[in-house]
């Protein structure tokens, strides 16, 4: 539920090769930062995909799509990123209805 006016911030995979490596062949199968078997491929969606998505259900997207790439593990286990221009393997952005 998005009140007029609101914002919608989403993040999501990149259906490609690059994404397929990193998110599911060494976060799952080589780090184990996540259970195996989290992720599908094909159910990753593509930026003009989700461009289209936005669209038909009438908002408007806000600024540049932006990335993010792994810098490697915390000392916690977990994973650190850093923000980028690349969309190959994540990306987040923001629209308005």
């Amino acid at each position: 539920m998005l009140t007029p006016g609101g914002v919608f911030l989403f993040d999501t995979i990149n259906r490609t090769w690059c994404s397929r490596a990193v998110m599911i062949w060494a976060l799952e199968q080589v780090l184990r930062v996540v259970p195996r078997g989290t992720h599908d491929w094909h159910d990753f969606i593509t930026p003009a995909e989700m461009t289209g998505y936005l669209g038909g259900a009438g908002f408007t997207p806000l600024g540049r799509m932006g990335g993010l790439a792994l810098r490697g593990r915390r000392r916690d286990g977990g994973i650190r990123v850093r923000p980028t221009r690349d969309l190959s393997c994540t990306y987040l952005g923001a629209a308005r209805r």
